[in-house]
């Protein structure tokens, strides 16, 4: 005869392999949701483990005991929380890239001042003997093009898998019917959500500034950073629960129907919502492809600025020594390229446009 706790979790495991059915196929073009996958198929099989051992009891303390959201769920969450800063940093990078290539394109058209064109071949000459003297330093700023909140975001993704890593060696080397060994989960899925949390609160405040329009990227990743919170704050809540209920004997009147509920509510539902809306947002990939397109972008507009810093030069030195029929040759010449650059940028602009989210 199944329980109570055996129907909620058929009815969790056939969400599940739904949701991992659905996004298995939108993955042929969208290996960005391959971890999500991951996470729903993992979640499923514990799920099924838990129905298989058969527990016939009615005890919270032991319904606590068997949940997945106390003993496995925290460590597959490392699979939802790499998903997410995968998808955030793919957004940085790209927001990155075009902040630089915007900037260019404006140094581009105010080279047409004179006084503006001078400066930036004085800058361009003490820079290019810089580099000379100094190619170690050419090096680190090719290095140095990703900005600080990208290199922020790896490192909390860094100390999430060392926690999880952590919690897995309890797991397996502590006896975890003693009290000692639940405060220590409890400590360490505390420390999950509280770095899901300042996740959250990053891609708010970072990540995605509160005046930026919402498009469909930016609210997928503040929806989902706010979800995946949620859910963490609900495991730890429910890890210091059971820890007490281990330590005092008491169950602080729950009831099997209420432990489920809470977990459904505070845990469950904000996980499937945030699987539910890898299947909404069916254009995340093209994040990747937008970040392709500019850095082919700034390829061509070095090119650009190289072209016409030579231009320039070369009117220097034949300034000096042809007549002015050749300095008006030389002004058509550079009004041709500047044409020619025109019919670029408005190129490179509407296939911009066009891979835009």
């Amino acid at each position: 005869m199944l329980t109570g706790e055996d129907i909620a979790w058929i009815i969790y495991s056939t969400i599940l392999i739904m949701l991992s059915t659905v996004l298995a196929v939108r993955c042929r073009n969208n290996l960005l949701l391959l971890p999500f996958i991951v996470f729903a198929i993992l979640s499923t099989i514990s799920h099924l483990v838990m129905l298989s051992r058969r527990y016939q009891s009615d005890s919270v303390i032991l319904l606590a005991d068997r949940s997945p959201i106390i003993n496995h769920i925290p460590i597959f969450s490392l699979l939802l929380y790499a998903a997410l800063i995968e998808c955030q940093l793919v957004y940085i990078q790209h927001i990155n890239t075009s902040y630089q290539n915007h900037h260019q394109w404006n140094s581009l058209g105010d080279s047409d001042d004179p006084e503006k064109q001078q400066r930036q071949r004085q800058q361009q000459q003490q820079q290019d003997s810089h580099e000379q003297q100094h190619p170690s330093h050419q090096n680190s700023l090719i290095r140095q093009k990703r900005p600080k909140k990208y290199w922020l975001n790896v490192c909390m993704l860094i100390v999430y898998t060392c926690l999880v890593v952590a919690l897995v060696c309890v797991r397996l080397f502590l006896n975890d019917n003693l009290g000692s060994t639940r405060l220590i989960m409890a400590l360490c899925i505390s420390a999950l959500a509280l770095l899901a949390s300042m996740n959250a609160l990053f891609v708010y405040f970072a990540v995605i500034p509160p005046n930026a329009g919402l498009h469909h990227d930016a609210c997928f990743l503040k929806s989902t950073s706010i979800l995946f919170s949620i859910s963490m704050i609900g495991m730890a809540v429910e890890a210091w629960l059971f820890y007490g209920m281990i330590e005092t004997h008491e169950t602080y009147n729950f009831t099997v129907l209420g432990w489920i509920m809470f977990e459904t509510c505070l845990v469950y539902l904000p996980m499937f919502a945030i699987l539910v809306l890898c299947l909404f947002v069916r254009r995340i990939h093209l994040l990747g492809q937008q970040q392709s397109h500019t850095e082919a972008e700034a390829r061509i507009l070095r090119f650009l600025r190289q072209r016409r810093r030579g231009g320039g030069n070369n009117s220097d030195s034949n300034g000096q020594s042809n007549n002015n029929d050749d300095d008006m040759n030389h002004r058509t010449e550079q009004q041709q390229h500047q044409h020619q650059t025109n019919q670029q940028e408005n190129e490179l602009r509407r296939s911009d446009s066009a891979t835009a989210i």
